[in-house]
């Protein structure tokens, strides 16, 4: 993330003065940028992998063919 971007997020999102953020370390700045984002409804769970979502995906795939009536 460049610099610009982390100062304009501590500075506007949140409304740290210049001051507070000069003597925050990095550590503190993501600790709160996480605090306001899950503040504001941001799900910060990582995404499913292309494993996960292959193997989620063929077992729904087999749900909704158990579903079908069979053949008469």
């Amino acid at each position: 993330m460049p610099w610009e971007d982390i100062i304009s997020s501590a500075l506007g999102a949140l409304k740290w003065s210049p001051n507070t953020f000069w003597q925050a370390t990095i550590y503190e700045y993501t600790a709160a940028m996480k605090g306001h984002l899950v503040s504001q409804g941001v799900d910060l769970n990582p995404a499913v992998s292309r494993d996960e979502y292959l193997t989620l995906k063929a077992e729904d795939e087999a749900r909704e063919r158990n579903k079908r009536l069979p053949d008469a």
